[in-house]
């Protein structure tokens, strides 16, 4: 038997940054826009015992910054997290379940890893740096 432990996390805009020059103080006006889900491990019986509450909360810390986000355009933060034994389906899964045949969905619910995050966190950074290498260069040739 193996169980998937998964972290819930909330999600907050600020709308009011999206006209927000950068200058000044950030306008603030929150809107609360859902959340998402995502396996952080899955794991067996004998695993589960070994690591007991404080490991699988370790687990949790571990995962933390991978989904967490504090800026002036959003906020996301773990909110809960649990243990889905088997078949058991997470909330989103029995709700993307339901809605699957309305939706016209042939394809099952996936709930993305750490791994897949922190994946797209380091590509998304690394594409953050070359624009701004690329910015500097022009600035640099415009200046010559």
């Amino acid at each position: 038997m193996k169980a998937r432990l998964i972290i819930t996390t909330q999600y907050r805009e600020n709308y009011g940054a999206h006209d927000w020059d950068g200058t000044g103080e950030c306008p603030q006006y929150w809107k609360s826009k859902g959340g998402s889900e995502y396996l952080v491990a899955t794991l067996s019986l004998e695993e589960i015992q070994v690591l007991g509450e404080a490991g699988i909360d370790a687990l949790v810390e571990e995962a933390r910054p991978v989904v967490e986000q504090n800026d002036e355009y959003a906020h996301s933060w773990v909110i809960d997290h649990s243990l889905y034994f088997d078949d058991e389906k997470t909330p989103d899964e029995e709700m993307f379940e339901e809605m699957r045949d309305y939706m016209g969905y042939n394809e099952p619910r996936k709930i993305r890893t750490i791994a897949e995050i922190r994946e797209a966190n380091e590509a998304w950074q690394k594409e953050q740096k070359q624009r701004e290498t690329d910015e500097a260069w022009n600035e640099h040739r415009e200046v010559a």
